[in-house]
């Protein structure tokens, strides 16, 4: 078995925000439905005098509602096509959709969202309730209500903050960061300002905003487009805040490689030389290395830096994580892994720092794997599993759900379940055989060594990078290694696997995928 596991940068999904739609329920200017339904010819006296009831109520609600259009018709200047809009809605939802578009400015955004909500106040108090059923249907529109008004506040809430400046606004961002208050519908709107009316972030804006973002593990792809951008036109970037810059990037997983070619010349043009330089340089690499960016100029950096990347200039921890970087970019030697493998080593490092001792293992466990399946000729040491045993990082639960539908596909497309494995302890989720004739092969009783060997891999959000669609740094190393062991890798990327998608599709996606695996034509 591999010895190779798998760690990630979590993120969150994107949170929007919802439209006041279960309002229509209790301010619906045509839903006299009592009126419009059969009656039952045995409905008693006390039925049709409830039917009648909310005739009456439903038609106040329709002559408040139009006195709640007319208020806002005549206290705000708006082209006549915007007043038909007004006056032809028929729910509070509708009118906040047509307010909510630029006919208004900010304030009288803010000030018409405070007429509506005070006419909900108002006929929240005013609305009835005749017995026990209309007390359980009051108390549900009652919870519509309050959900709404709720919404209107805290869009009239976000209003206070829009005559803020962009320099305002990133402080109230660092406020929100300081303690962890990952708010995504302030955070929402103050990427959306900063978009609309910034001209140019300056550095220290950049690292706030990024270094924010990493810590809240939310972010905006087109504000950081913007960051980027913006970075790029000044002219030198110091190492150590272009390694803070880079590291929140890694967290992020935002990958720019016009913006990483940038980086990386401003580290090669850097003359420093002291040893808090060598620590940013391996700090550097590692988040290149994450964001699984290899090209000519890293290659220059690593020839640049390696003489003075020494384990007892930089440290253990550090060390640690520059070898496993080379591992990543295929430039680590002999020497270099054979130094971190060791018991010696293994046992001080883990002495030394047990509170990050998971993702060290995971390093370790990657960086034998390299040893015993990429490095030709080597005889050095490998892990004593007795110091740093086999581990598994937890999987997302998006992944594990990818998984599930993975191996419903499997026993759907091959003629048994002797013919795939699954949860293997490497970092491929499922391996197949075929043979030359591109048939399945059974693993457990044919065991022909002319059979090629197909690993599939999940790939799911938390191993994608954001910005540029590619794979992070690990996922690249995973590929590497069963190709090494000479596996045929097949890449399954969540956007192309969908959970709601039927089984046919799927099985029909992996034989594609198969085919290109091995070279074979349609």
């Amino acid at each position: 078995m591999l010895q190779f596991n798998t760690t990630f940068y979590t993120i969150t999904s994107r949170c929007t925000s919802r439209l006041l739609w279960r309002i229509n329920l209790s301010f619906s200017t045509n839903s006299i439905t009592a009126a419009t339904e059969p009656v039952n010819i045995v409905e008693s006296n006390h039925q049709k005098q409830a039917t009648a009831s909310n005739i009456s109520i439903n038609h106040n609600q329709h002559v408040k509602f139009n006195e709640l259009k007319k208020k806002i018709c005549s206290n705000f200047k708006m082209e006549p096509a915007v007043l038909t809009t007004i006056q032809s809605a028929q729910n509070v939802n509708d009118l906040l959709q047509v307010i909510n578009t630029p006919v208004l400015n900010k304030n009288e955004i803010a000030e018409a969202k405070k007429v509506i909500a005070t006419w909900i106040n108002v006929n929240d108090k005013q609305k009835p309730s005749s017995n026990a059923k209309s007390s359980v249907s009051h108390a549900a529109e009652v919870q519509t209500i309050d959900s709404a008004k709720s919404e209107v506040d805290t869009t009239i809430d976000l209003n206070k903050y829009s005559d803020l400046s962009t320099a305002e606004m990133i402080k109230e961002i660092t406020k929100l960061t300081a303690t962890k208050n990952r708010n995504t519908q302030l955070l929402n709107y103050f990427f959306q300002n900063i978009l609309e009316h910034n001209i140019a972030l300056n550095l220290r804006h950049c690292s706030c905003l990024l270094y924010s973002m990493s810590i809240l593990n939310y972010s905006d792809e087109r504000l950081l487009n913007k960051i980027c951008h913006n970075l790029m036109n000044i002219d030198k970037i110091e190492i150590s805040m272009l390694t803070s810059i880079l590291r929140s990037m890694a967290s992020i997983r935002y990958k720019n490689v016009t913006f990483l070619k940038y980086a990386c010349n401003n580290v090669i043009n850097s003359n420093s030389t002291n040893v808090m330089r060598n620590k940013k340089i391996a700090s550097v690499l590692l988040s290149l290395a994450t964001l699984g960016y290899h090209s000519q100029v890293v290659d220059e950096i690593i020839e640049q830096s390696k003489k003075n990347l020494t384990l007892a200039n930089i440290g253990g921890t550090n060390w640690l994580n520059l070898v496993w970087s080379l591992v990543i970019f295929k430039k680590a030697d002999i020497s270099d892994v054979s130094s971190v493998l060791n018991n010696t080593f293994v046992s001080k490092l883990i002495s030394y720092d047990s509170q990050v001792i998971l993702s060290q293992q995971l390093k370790l466990l990657n960086i034998n794997g390299y040893a015993q399946y990429a490095l030709k000729n080597y005889e050095g040491p490998l892990l004593d599993h007795s110091i740093v045993p086999y581990v598994t990082n937890k999987r997302s639960r998006q992944k594990e759900l990818h998984i599930v539908v993975l191996q419903e596909t499997l026993k759907n497309m091959l003629p048994s379940l002797s013919y795939f494995k699954m949860n293997i302890n490497t970092n491929m989720d499922a391996e197949i055989c075929v043979d030359s004739n591109f048939k399945a092969v059974d693993l457990h009783t044919n065991k022909n060594e002319k059979s090629t060997k197909i690993a599939i891999m999940i790939v799911d959000y938390y191993e994608t990078c954001l910005g540029e669609q590619d794979y992070m740094g690990l996922i690249k190393l995973y590929n590497y290694l069963l190709t090494c062991n000479n596996y045929k890798v097949i890449c399954v990327p969540y956007q192309k696997f969908g959970l709601e998608d039927k089984i046919e599709k799927h099985i029909a996606y992996l034989k594609r995928q198969l085919l290109i695996a091995l070279n074979k034509t349609i």
